[in-house]
């Protein structure tokens, strides 16, 4: 008999084993997982990268089912690192200016933020917008400028998930 067909055939032997021996089947695992670490990292890494699209979706969905949770661990997270928050946004500020051309429409821009607000106060649902550079300020491949040709208006989730790339490497699937 293969392992499958006994399997199947004593699947109510094999519920009422993980039942009463739950504990003990937790711990095994939880020292398999200490035991391994590395090797688990390294597996976990390599699927990651051969399935972006799959771990993209993944994180979006958990981070979704577990807004409360991200939320906490971003409020503790910001107030045990503040001065680093701190100066990543003075770098961003200063790195903002420096690609603001003069021939930008600052009137146009502050459209853009103003139609983010009426968004976020005209939807039924919390959503919250936000103003996303199409070509990022401090991109790896290409950095864009922050004038209104280059700005657009998404989803605060869409942004964040966003990060530092444009929306065709990322998995967004968007038009500036």
């Amino acid at each position: 008999m293969s392992t499958k067909a006994w399997r199947d055939a004593n699947q109510d032997k094999i519920i009422a084993y993980r039942v009463e021996n739950s504990e003990r089947i937790k711990l095994k695992q939880k020292e398999y997982r200490e035991r391994n670490r590395e090797k688990r990292m390294a597996q976990s890494k390599q699927w990651r990268e051969d399935n972006k699209g799959k771990a993209i979706d993944s994180k979006k969905k958990w981070n979704i089912e577990n807004s409360e949770h991200v939320k906490a661990y971003t409020k503790k997270h910001k107030a045990d690192n503040r001065a680093a928050y701190t100066s990543y946004q003075m770098d961003r500020k200063a790195s903002k200016l420096k690609r603001t051309p003069s021939w930008a429409n600052k009137d146009s821009i502050k459209n853009m933020y103003r139609l983010a607000k009426m968004l976020e106060a005209m939807c039924f649902t919390p959503t919250k917008y936000h103003v996303d550079h199409y070509y990022p300020l401090q991109g790896k491949k290409v950095s864009g400028l922050h004038c209104e040709s280059n700005l657009r208006v998404v989803t605060a989730f869409e942004n964040q998930t966003k990060i530092n790339n444009m929306p065709t490497e990322c998995g967004c699937i968007s038009v500036p």
